[in-house]
């Protein structure tokens, strides 16, 4: 503020010099004065709350930037887990599948030895 009442000194002083102050006497260059101090103020005032706002906005942005890289690794880690999973399950599939597998290939196999065992003994005893 003191630099708006130098700058205004300064004009008075020039109009003064100049003669055109006769079209404002002192009580109006006060009033205008007060007018101008009291813009000043206000428009300080507004300047604060505006970065105070702006300030506020920053944080928030900050915090929502955060709260996507948080979001993006929980993403990343729950993909990472389920493929894992998926890994484990389809190794596990595989195993069942071959224990299957070896199971009903041991019944076949002795199924077959049955049948040949049941053959032989069934031609011993025709043969006899």
């Amino acid at each position: 503020m003191g630099d708006v009442q130098v700058e205004l000194d300064s004009e008075y002083d020039q109009i003064k010099s100049s003669g055109e102050a006769s079209s404002l006497d002192g009580k109006e260059a006060l009033l205008m004065y007060r007018r101008i101090e009291g813009t000043e103020k206000s428009v300080t005032g507004l300047t604060g709350k505006v970065e105070s706002i702006v300030s506020q906005l920053e944080r928030i942005e900050r915090a929502k930037s955060k709260r996507r890289e948080t979001m993006s690794k929980l993403l990343e880690n729950i993909t990472e887990v389920r493929l894992m999973l998926n890994s484990h399950r389809r190794r596990d599939a595989t195993r069942l599948d071959c224990r299957v597998e070896s199971r009903w290939r041991r019944r076949y196999i002795l199924n077959l030895q049955l049948a040949h065992d049941n053959c032989l003994r069934v031609r011993s005893q025709s043969h006899r």
